[in-house]
């Protein structure tokens, strides 16, 4: 058994959050996060000057940038995290 997934086994809500976290998205949820309007970067027609704007290029214009997302779980102080990125 490999180091994950002998950590997985040894923390069952980590394994269960992964999982759900990987499992793909049903073709007609894909498509109604697609159609959100905070799912697109600009509209022609548009004003892009407009910071109260739903479209992310409106909405870098804000003194804080606020991704829209709605987190499906949740990350405890005693969760240990890796990460790589800048």
């Amino acid at each position: 058994m490999g180091f994950i997934a002998k950590a997985l086994e040894q923390r069952p809500h980590l394994k269960s959050t992964l999982y759900r976290l990987s499992a793909r998205l049903l073709g007609t949820a894909a498509v109604k996060n697609f159609a959100q309007e905070h799912s697109r970067w600009y509209k022609a027609g548009i004003d892009v000057h407009d910071m109260g704007g739903p479209y992310a290029c409106q909405r870098l214009r804000r003194s804080l940038f606020v991704p829209a997302v709605q987190p499906r779980f949740r990350i405890k102080r005693t969760d240990r995290m890796f990460a790589i990125g800048s």
